[in-house]
């Protein structure tokens, strides 16, 4: 039995946002990437700078001869930790940068996908400008990447 290609996209995602290093060639090294959404108030002073992301939907269409054309729809979620609303701003555009940049050197997912969109249907979005982001650990900052991935499958077990 093979490993179903939603998987392998799956691990690919992780792999290549743990990518995001200033040694790399980025703007920002991300410090840890979570396969679960994590609110701000729920990340601890150590995880900063935060990528996590989530692909809860997909579109299944059934195509002849036992082919599945499948979107994977989900959101990557970037979170950064600053003392200035400046500087703020100016973290959450470097993540946003280097995120659209590292997951656009391959968009196939390893060979795994057809195609990965950033934005799509959806509307990127951060929480820039917003006043009450100061907490005990300075300002945080959030953004959030919609991504649609699609790939084919056959209807029978991988």
């Amino acid at each position: 039995m093979g490993t179903p290609a939603r998987n392998l996209i799956i691990e690919n995602v992780a792999t290549t946002l743990a990518g995001i290093t200033v040694a790399g060639g980025y703007k920002t090294t991300v410090t840890t990437v979570s396969r679960v959404i994590k609110n701000w108030n729920d990340v601890l002073s150590s995880e900063f700078p935060l990528v996590c992301f989530a692909f809860p939907k997909e579109n299944i269409v059934h195509q002849p001869f036992g082919l599945l054309e499948v979107k994977l729809r989900g959101h990557i979620i970037g979170h950064v930790n600053t003392g200035t609303d400046a500087l703020r701003s100016d973290l959450l555009s470097n993540l946003q940068d280097d995120i659209i940049a590292i997951l656009q050197l391959d968009t196939t997912r390893g060979r795994n996908a057809i195609s990965t969109t950033i934005g799509g249907q959806a509307d990127a979005e951060t929480d820039e400008g917003d006043p009450d982001t100061m907490d005990t650990r300075g300002g945080t900052g959030t953004l959030v990447l919609p991504v649609e991935i699609f790939y084919q499958r056959t209807v029978n077990q991988s």
